[in-house]
């Protein structure tokens, strides 16, 4: 007996062969026909329990449910059906690409029922929709002997300095191993104690290696971070670049010109994106864009900060901004690129007698904590200590490192300046 579609095929082989069942990762709801779904239920409950999976035990397990499927005329009918076992992927490839048709056929309805400008929030939620569908399930080619040979390739290099992208900052190099493509990093701090600022210090330094940096301000306009580049980069008092013209001395416009230069030297290395609302979709696919533009770079993405990026809507706040987490790991292993994700901390570190940041007092969502690949906290004790003997230092908390070792690194911070620097070349 031939099968009548793939759905009877892939039941069909892990009938006749149970173990089957470990290799495929479909679940229930990809199949399309009930009596299925409910077969492939059943099968899964077993493998649960630890009892092999044949007609019998499925026949079982069914128990009064065997009537809506057709009775066990139909279990006879599906054992019977001519089929490769060595085909079992295959089937399931081609169950999962029916039902993503489906599911993509459903969704489009919602496209048509996009009418106006005032409804492109809704467009956008059926296109990251249809893109996570066709992410689904995708098939990762392994190969053991390949990856091996390339482990084994890397080992043999003489490697000088650190992996990843460096930002700059030695004992934090040293500490991160840089900042490794495929990874999500997070970077947090209470308002106003320097998250962009030293976000922006890793920007010039980045550039300066001539690699590459896509820059999402989703707070502040593209003329004010330059502003704050060259004011960094100068050593040049903020307040006095907001009137140049009366507040500036020679030596400023020097140092202004000279910073100007450095900044303008990064036309191939940077690009700041200041829309006020955007997508991970969006963010996606910009990054998408820098790749194809300048392939031979490696890539830090940047964004300033969590809770400005849009969700889908659908959802409680701390459920979206954990669905955009995971979809920032997913873009930064997918792109192999480096994310630098910026993240305000809850206002109850403020109340503690213990100022420190932890990883509990990240906002939001527990679920960042779980997909980031490091964890960073900037603390400032003269923020909240105004009588503080630490003027102008700040500890670079690492508080997450998967790959790695956790610690503290100082710095020292020139606020006016948004400046940061190693303790031995203090100002």
């Amino acid at each position: 007996m031939l099968p009548e579609n793939n759905e009877q095929a892939l039941l069909s082989c892990l009938m006749k062969k149970g173990d089957l069942i470990n290799e495929v990762v479909i679940t229930p709801d990809h199949f399309d026909y009930i009596p299925n779904q409910k077969i492939f239920q059943a099968m899964r409950r077993l493998e649960a329990k630890d009892i092999p999976i044949d007609i019998v035990s499925v026949n079982t397990e069914l128990g009064q449910e065997i009537i809506f499927i057709g009775g066990s005329d139909y279990l006879s009918d599906l054992y019977s059906i001519h089929t490769h076992e060595a085909n079992v992927k295959t089937y399931e490839r081609y169950v999962m690409q029916e039902y993503k048709i489906r599911k993509t056929k459903e969704l489009m309805k919602g496209i048509e029922e996009v009418h106006s400008p005032k409804e492109m929030n809704s467009l956008q939620r059926v296109v990251t929709d249809i893109n996570e569908l066709l992410e689904e399930g995708a098939d990762v080619e392994f190969n053991l002997s390949e990856v091996l040979y390339s482990l084994y390739e890397d080992t043999e290099k003489e490697k000088e300095g650190i992996n990843g992208i460096p930002t700059g900052y030695l004992d934090l190099d040293n500490l991160l191993d840089g900042l490794n493509e495929e990874e999500l990093i997070i970077l947090g701090a209470r308002p106003s104690v320097g998250k962009t600022a030293f976000a922006l210090g890793i920007t010039s330094n980045v550039c300066n290696k001539d690699h590459f940096v896509d820059f999402f301000s989703l707070e502040m306009s593209a003329k004010s971070i330059l502003t704050r580049m060259i004011s960094n980069i100068g050593s040049i008092n903020s307040m006095k670049m907001k009137n140049a013209m009366k507040r500036f001395m020679e030596d400023d416009w020097t140092k202004y010109h000279y910073a100007q230069g450095v900044v303008s030297s990064f036309r191939n290395n940077l690009v700041i994106y200041d829309k006020s609302k955007v997508t991970v979709q969006e963010i996606r696919s910009k990054v998408k864009q820098s790749i194809r533009n300048f392939p031979e770079k490696r890539h830090l993405v940047i964004i300033d900060y969590l809770t400005l990026i849009q969700g889908s809507g659908r959802r409680e706040r701390h459920l979206e901004v954990g669905e955009i987490s995971r979809n920032l790991k997913r873009m930064a292993r997918d792109l192999k690129v480096s994310v630098l994700l910026l993240s305000q901390l809850s206002r109850g570190l403020e109340q503690r007698q213990n100022k420190r940041p932890m990883l509990s007092d990240i906002r939001d969502s527990g679920e960042i904590e779980q997909d980031a690949d490091k964890i960073l906290f900037l603390h400032r004790d003269d923020y909240f200590n105004k009588q503080s003997e630490n003027k102008n230092l700040i500890e670079i908390i690492v508080a997450k490192n998967r790959n790695g070792s956790v610690g503290t690194v100082k710095l020292n911070f020139v606020k006016e300046y948004n400046q940061f620097s190693s303790l031995e070349n203090a100002i």
